[in-house]
């Protein structure tokens, strides 16, 4: 139970990681302990918090007892810090808030801002808890302002933490909402993130918004799994089941209440086992699974009676009533039933009789009083009032008596009423089923006569079924030949109109390359290097004495010329793509060269490369092309000025996503243009599929899937 109420202090309050965090700084603040142990002990502390408090509270008072015989105020401030936070999750809050007050003191004496602001806030937090609303608010409000005053934004976002779980307290779930909001839009660690997300859960669920609610606990859950060694998802879980359950999602329900019970069994949380398991009980009572129902919510029973928990024991004793009820196991349900009752008026009488016996003490307390300012008077005076009260006394504990006679003879009442009623069902139920017999002999003797003459029948039809079946069989199985010869022609037909379409456009595109290497060879072969002897010649003219300036430009348009030519043979050539040179790194290279010109920015991601660049070279060819076609599109086209190119690899598929934020395009009304045709035969060469996804002035997202074994 102490570990869960730990988890239920950080849960609502963030206090959690970031500790560790505010340590940190405050030592940066105040410098390191000078005591080796210290450091020592405060480190095991902080990893013991959560999973064992009980040794957490001792190294917290072995550190209070070193840096009291040390006179070390530093250590002091933090040991009794680090106490007050154990009490608080044990529930202890005054010893707590003793603690948080002796720390905060030295953190006033020694001016160490950041202890004092974490002091403060958890005084808010405590007095919050033991419902001194005022006060709360008042602390927590001037810390924030102060940790705002002196830039320390982890402390003032703890300190409104603080308001809005006091606010939600006094039921402004709305003004809670207002202050929780704003936080998620801040640098938040990721403890202090799921703690905002689950407050903003407990608030949308208490204004009756449990879909609101559940995407907050959702969120909260998220963030508590990356945190170590602080079982914080265990507080959005529960609520995520509840509110499952309180909209009839069984299922759901389950799910999430199977997740808690396997924590809260490591971590031998006893106290919360009771509730999850008598939740988890009362669920599968609903989905009508009574028999593992009654098997959770006796686990739950037996866990109460060892941890003395009468108070959850009255509840369960009432669940397994309805249980066995449901079951149809009446005479249990009645027994627990009457313990339910029981239990119930025995924890009644007991908080009446705390009660009345405080009064009497109370009443005899200020009678004695009163009593010592007689004597001096009246003796006899004195004698008689105190008679008086005896009588009084008397009087009330004899009412009391009469009280709980009349109660038990109403439970001895109700119990008979109930016997009375079991056995009434048992009759009716006997009588039901004596009627029920006889009908069924009844019944018997009727349907043997219809049998019978059924059976003659059904011969009957048979011989003339059969002969039937036989002759219609006989002209299905001719019809059924016809057809599937049929179609066996046609399949054969279609195939080779489908080779035949695959093979031109195979070679319409092998032709397409061939084209381009030729281009590309003579380009590079023939106009580059001519282009290139100019320049050289332009120079030497220019060193004769020719007029410089004229040279010079001359020189410049050659040269753009060449780099020019030299480009359109880089684009156009397919060599680098099977002589060893890494696919991404091409592709990478040419979107560079995209991004370089200005007109377009181009980001490019892909997923497993080695496994990219392993694919076959006619498949990355084809990419490499498609890619071009695109972003030529794209820079032709859409108007955009980014666009997103992604390679993703698969065990069977190579997927390519080319998005921009263009203005788009109608697929349907839009007639293709070269560049779009062009791109359908390359991804239809590859027995790939093609999906355009476009909108005016959305946008387009080109989707090509292409299989690696095609």
């Amino acid at each position: 139970m102490r570990i869960f109420l730990i988890c239920c202090f950080l849960s609502i309050y963030g206090l959690g990681v970031t500790n560790g965090v505010s340590q940190s700084n405050q030592n940066k603040e105040e410098g390191r302990y000078k005591y080796q142990a210290l450091d020592s002990i405060f480190s095991l502390f902080d990893e013991y918090r959560y999973s064992n408090p009980e040794k957490a509270l001792k190294l917290a008072q072995k550190g209070l007892e070193i840096s009291t015989r040390h006179t070390y105020d530093y250590g002091i401030l933090d040991s009794q810090y680090r106490l007050g936070l154990i009490y608080y999750g044990f529930g202890d809050f005054d010893i707590a808030l003793t603690h948080f007050d002796v720390a905060l003191k030295i953190a006033d004496q020694k001016k160490a801002h950041r202890s004092r602001l974490k002091c403060s806030n958890e005084i808010g937090n405590t007095y919050r808890q033991i419902g001194n609303y005022s006060k709360a608010l008042k602390v927590l409000t001037k810390g924030a302002s102060q940790a705002q005053k002196l830039n320390f934004e982890d402390l003032y976002i703890h300190h409104t933490i603080g308001i809005a779980n006091v606010l939600q307290t006094q039921t402004y779930y709305n003004k809670a909402i207002t202050y929780l909001k704003p936080l998620l839009n801040k640098n938040l660690d990721t403890h202090t993130r799921a703690t905002v997300n689950n407050n903003l859960g407990m608030a949308y669920v208490s204004l009756k918004d449990n879909k609101k609610a559940l995407q907050y606990y959702k969120k909260s859950y998220e963030h508590c799994l990356d945190i170590s060694n602080n079982p914080c998802e265990l507080k959005s879980l529960s609520n995520m089941a509840v509110i499952y359950l309180e909209e009839h999602k069984y299922d759901e329900a389950l799910e999430h209440f199977y997740k808690v019970v396997a924590m809260e069994e490591k971590l031998g949380i006893k106290q919360d086992l009771i509730i999850t398991y008598n939740s988890i009980g009362i669920a599968l009572r609903l989905k009508k699974d009574y028999k593992k129902s009654l098997e959770f919510i006796h686990k739950s029973e037996a866990l109460a009676k060892e941890t003395k928990s009468f108070l959850i024991l009255e509840r369960i004793y009432l669940s397994l009533a309805l249980a066995y009820e449901d079951a149809g196991k009446y005479v249990k349900a009645i027994d627990y039933l009457y313990e339910h009752r029981s239990l119930s008026d025995s924890l009644f009488n007991t908080k009446k009789n705390e009660q009345i016996s405080k009064l009497i003490v109370d009443h005899e307390t200020k009678q004695k009083e009163y009593q010592i300012s007689l004597l001096k008077k009246d003796n006899d005076m004195q004698t008689a009032l105190l008679e008086k009260q005896r009588v009084e006394i008397e009087k009330q504990k004899l009412e009391e008596a009469m009280t709980l006679q009349k109660k038990e003879s109403d439970m001895l009442k109700l119990k008979n009423e109930a016997n009375q009623r079991l056995l009434a069902l048992r009759k009716q139920k006997q009588e039901q089923t004596l009627v029920l017999e006889e009908s069924k002999e009844a019944l018997r003797k009727q349907k043997l006569v219809q049998n019978q003459i059924i059976f003659a029948v059904f011969i009957l039809s048979i011989l003339f079924g059969i002969t039937i079946y036989a002759y219609r069989q006989k002209l299905k199985n001719k019809e059924l030949l016809a057809l599937k010869k049929e179609e066996v022609q046609r399949q054969r037909t279609l195939k080779l109109v489908y080779d035949q379409e695959i093979q031109n456009v195979k070679d319409n595109i092998e032709w397409q390359e061939k084209q381009k290497e030729q281009i590309s060879s003579e380009l590079h072969d023939s106009v580059a290097p001519s282009i290139a002897a100019v320049k050289l010649n332009l120079i030497k003219l220019s060193e004769s004495g020719s007029s410089q300036s004229d040279f010079m430009k001359l020189i410049q348009i050659v040269d753009d010329s060449y780099e020019k030519v030299r480009t359109v043979s880089h684009n156009y050539t397919s060599t680098k793509l099977s002589n060893g040179t890494p696919f991404i790194e091409l592709l990478q290279d040419y979107l560079n060269g995209i991004n370089s010109s200005g007109f377009l920015n181009v980001s490019f991601r892909c997923n497993f490369k080695e496994r990219v660049n392993q694919v076959s070279t006619d498949i990355k060819v084809e990419v490499y092309r498609i890619i071009q076609e695109s972003i030529q599109n794209i820079l032709k086209h859409s108007e955009a000025k980014s666009a997103d190119v992604q390679l993703t690899w698969s065990q069977d598929f190579l997927n390519l996503l080319v998005e921009d934020n263009g203005i788009g395009f109608d697929v349907n009304q839009k007639k293709q243009g070269i560049g779009l045709k062009n791109i359908e035969l390359r991804v239809k060469s590859l027995s790939g599929v093609l999906n355009i996804d476009s909108l005016m002035h959305r946008g387009t997202i080109v989707n090509i899937d292409i299989p690696l074994s095609a």
